[in-house]
């Protein structure tokens, strides 16, 4: 009898809590944005094509030598 007492309860608080949480966020409205910024407007608009660190007039090919010994598990012997 206690138990479902204490069951009743918490099903009773628990919707209570998440139909008022609801409530509060319905009226909010949403923003959809590709950036955000921390200070005034975002620094690339919608759509960029490059950041500007990047050359674009870089010079492409070459070979990229991988070398491992190990890991990083093996790092530490105890």
């Amino acid at each position: 009898m206690k138990i479902s007492r204490l069951v009743i309860s918490f099903l009773f608080t628990a919707t209570f809590i998440t139909s008022y949480s609801i409530s509060a966020f319905a009226g909010s409205d949403i923003i959809k944005a590709s950036s955000i910024a921390m200070n005034g407007s975002p620094k690339y608009a919608d759509g960029f094509s490059h950041f500007e660190y990047v050359n674009l007039e870089a010079p492409k090919g070459g070979t990229v030598r991988l070398s491992s010994i190990g890991s990083y598990d093996s790092f530490n012997g105890f």
